[in-house]
């Protein structure tokens, strides 16, 4: 049977756009699944990076050997697209099973930093480095048919590229708004296996149906190296290493100014990708046209050019919010305000990076028989610069540079590297060095980014004055608060993304402190001590021993003040962000009793999930003490799986303890909760203190010891003004119960609540609709919990 060029390239476009989508899907559900085994902490994320690429470039260069030998392109791409089907399809089916093996190999690692790194990356290794080097073949595969598909081989490559990362970007909105929300991971690794079945069967019929033998002098062709070779490859692991380092700064500061929810995250890759796309397309367009190749290096020029209209703006992005926000009151409008923001920041910048590595097709290299091998290089090249700029952005650009010097510093690098390809070709470059001269001039002397203003937090509730909220991360003066005097820390890092303490003077008061993460209000030192008083005091009056306790979550160190005060003999701190732990040690270390320094204490730097399963310990009382719900990765300490974790980690007599939040979320998703934790404890009860929502979970039925409570009273009476005070306290302590674990039990059995699981994450992609509604949610989820207690004390 024959086949028309037009048709045939019509179909292996097709196909390459499911792969982009397939590919895509499969790399978020991966990352998902890796977080909840080896950590969501800088450290983790880096090692998984580092694998995932290091199996692009084994794919690319196993294709390259494999063209060589006169491999069919079409039936080599079909058995690649096979072998990411087949990954998909393990890992629904064993991850599982396996997780007993990955958290005794993370338990093996232990505190030890180098068998730590070890760990992670044979898990990481075993569980994507076979999808990775699968999805390394395609491209190489596919691309070794220019010769022969299209007349124009610059054209069939740039268009097949482009069509790959236009799938790609359709996935990176389809999976958060649809696929995620409505079948989880577990059925997004089905629609991976489905989709990439489907290729696989008509990949395989289309390497029958046409004549895709490699053509005679082609393995030659393609194994003699040319000196446009060695520029090639160069541009491409450049092009790699910057865009993965700039990518990893963009990710970072997505976070202080779009928000952290998977949404956020999911609207900046789908504007990245297609950014990209429409630069590959622009190539494509000028190859398909005939006109004269783009000249190399005037994209790099181009690309300083637009990254210091970058820098120039990306300050300005939370006061964009805030203008088109006054519009957006509900969870669409809101994610159309954040998208139309990212695309005012990032679209220009991704669209011009987006026309350097299809630019490299332009050459004649390309065109003749062979070229398959090379495009197996350049993938393995540009995979090494893609690990290589991510772990520079993440260990060394951000941390010693911050956001704001590096992206001044890629202004200059791109000009630089547009003069370095002038040389390579032999042109003058006098030119060229005026022209980065001026862009190094112009990127050192813009006016320093106004840090209160990047940090206002105008990215979480727009501005609104909604009923029931309890953070207010732009407004000078804010209730209570006072005069705002400014900033008084400030620390970035690539671990937590941007803290600061504001400070706030009022005549005659004493000065207050409040916590902020990327905007997002964490604590401070007047009316929330109470409350965080009440989260570490809460559980320790149900204990019979006060041994050893953990807090997850830092804070502003007030919940470990307690427990360091208390008598136990050991505290341990879990906490992700440095920067978090350095703002507890220096600005509120009037509140905490600079507890970081305490003998009993030992803090670690990593997420709490991944340190429970890195050690043997055994606590009396773990304390859980998060930011907001719908931050994304947040569901990893919310999930059944992590509960069960918790569970092995507590003493028989132990107790557990999380803070849920009441206001922006709904009732459904609050006894989701609940109901997710009594699912893994048999005993749970839900407190009410300070506007705040506790949750209690033990293995044997809850009592408030009498020696706990002289305990807590001896606490009281010395943080207190005096004894009366101290208890009051006491009182309202004990009287804030508003579940007791009967009326747990029956609202788990008569409400039905949706389990929330690793594989389903339903807390992650359903609290953050919440986020805009002018529903007063505090006070309709007081009113909702107060009923079931209602109801089940009627039923006894």
């Amino acid at each position: 049977m024959e086949y028309s060029e037009y048709r045939l390239n019509t179909r292996l476009y097709a196909l390459y756009c499911l792969s982009g989508f397939v590919g895509v899907l499969a790399e978020q559900v991966f990352e998902k699944l890796l977080s909840v085994v080896v950590g969501a902490s800088t450290p983790s994320a880096a090692t998984v990076l580092a694998v995932y690429f290091l199996g692009l470039s084994l794919g690319g260069y196993c294709a390259s050997i494999l063209l060589k030998r006169k491999a069919s392109a079409v039936l080599g791409y079909c058995i690649a697209e096979l072998g990411v089907a087949l990954c998909c399809l393990w890992l629904l089916l064993s991850f599982d099973t396996g997780t007993e093996w990955y958290s005794r190999l993370i338990a093996w690692g232990g505190g030890d930093a180098v068998r730590l790194v070890i760990a992670r990356a044979t898990i990481a290794g075993f569980i994507i480095l076979p999808t990775a080097l699968c999805l390394g073949l395609s491209f190489p595969f596919l691309g070794s048919l220019a010769a022969r598909v299209e007349n124009n081989a610059s054209y069939y490559l740039t268009k097949l590229y482009c069509i790959n990362l236009f799938g790609a970007a359709l996935c990176a909105l389809a999976a958060p708004f649809l696929i995620f929300p409505k079948l989880g991971l577990s059925g997004a690794l089905v629609i991976c296996v489905v989709l990439d079945a489907s290729v696989v069967l008509y990949a395989g019929w289309l390497s029958r149906s046409v004549d895709c033998a490699p053509q005679p002098g082609e393995q030659s062709a393609g194994s003699q190296w040319e000196s446009s070779d060695a520029m090639i490859l160069g541009v491409a692991f450049v092009s790699g290493a910057l865009f993965f380092a700039l990518e990893v700064i963009w990710t970072h500061l997505v976070g202080v100014v779009i928000g952290t929810s998977v949404y956020a995250f999911s609207s900046m890759l789908f504007v990245v990708l297609i950014g990209l796309a429409g630069g590959c397309f622009q190539i494509g367009r000028k190859a398909h046209r005939g006109a004269p190749p783009a000249r190399l290096h005037g994209l790099f020029f181009l690309c300083s050019s637009v990254m210091l209209v970058q820098v120039a703006f990306w300050p300005d992005g939370p006061v964009w919010i805030a203008l088109l926000g006054q519009h957006a009151f509900n969870f669409y409008s809101g994610e159309g305000v954040r998208l139309l923001v990212l695309m005012a920041l990032l679209l220009p910048a991704t669209y011009a990076y987006g026309m350097i590595y299809p630019s490299l097709f332009q050459a004649k290299r390309f065109s003749r028989p062979g070229a398959g091998a090379l495009l197996g290089y350049m993938t393995g090249a540009n995979a090494i610069g893609c690990v290589l700029g991510a772990l520079a952005a993440t260990f060394l650009l951000i941390p010693r540079l911050g956001s704001e010097w590096s992206l001044r510093w890629f202004t200059i690098i791109l000009a630089l590297c547009g003069i370095a390809v002038l040389k390579f070709e032999r042109q003058r470059t006098r030119d060229g060095w005026v022209a980065a001269a001026m862009l190094a001039l112009l990127a050192v002397g813009f006016p320093a980014w106004n840090r209160g203003v990047l940090t206002s937090g105008a990215n979480v509730y727009f501005g609104h004055d909604v009923p029931g909220s309890t953070a207010a991360a732009s407004a000078p003066p804010t209730a209570s608060g006072g005069v705002t005097s400014g900033i008084t820390f400030f620390h970035e890092d690539s671990y937590g993304g941007i803290t600061t303490v504001i400070e706030y003077r009022q005549p005659g008061q004493p000065d207050r402190h409040a916590l902020f993460t990327n905007g997002k209000f964490q604590g401070n030192d007047w009316e929330q001590q109470d409350a965080q008083i009440a989260f570490a005091l809460i559980p320790a009056l149900h204990l019979h021993h006060r041994r050893n306790a953990l807090v997850i979550g830092c804070g502003t160190g007030q919940s470990a003040s307690v427990l360091n005060g208390l008598d136990f003999k050991t505290v341990d701190i879990a906490e992700i962000s440095p920067g978090i732990l350095l703002a507890a040690g220096s600005q509120f270390r009037h509140m905490n009793e600079d507890v970081l320094r305490s003998p009993k204490v030992t803090v670690h730097l990593e997420d709490g999930r991944n340190y429970l399963l890195s050690q043997p310990s055994k606590y009396d009382q773990i304390t859980i003490e998060l930011t907001s719900i719908w931050f994304a990765g947040a569901t990893n300490l919310y999930s059944r799986e992590f509960y069960e974790l918790a569970k092995r980690h507590l003493t028989p007599a132990g107790v557990f303890q999380q803070w849920f939040q009441l206001h922006h979320i709904g009732p459904r998703e609050i006894e989701s909760i609940i109901g997710t934790l009594h699912a893994s404890f048999p005993y749970v009860s839900a407190w009410l203190y300070g506007g705040q929502g506790v949750l209690l979970a033990s293995l044997e039925p809850q009592h408030i010891e009498p020696d706990a409570v002289a305990a807590a009273m001896l606490y009281l009476r010395k943080h207190s003004a005096d004894g009366a005070t101290a208890e009051r306290t006491m009182s309202g302590i004990i009287s804030s119960e508003l579940l007791d674990a009967n009326a747990v039990t029956r609202l788990a059995q008569t409400r039905s609540p949706i389990i929330n699981t690793d594989w389903n994450r339903w807390i992650e992609f359903a609290t953050p609709r919440y986020n805009l509604s002018e529903v007063d949610w505090l006070t309709l989820n007081r009113r909702n919990l107060a009923s079931i207690s209602l109801v089940a004390a009627s039923h006894r």
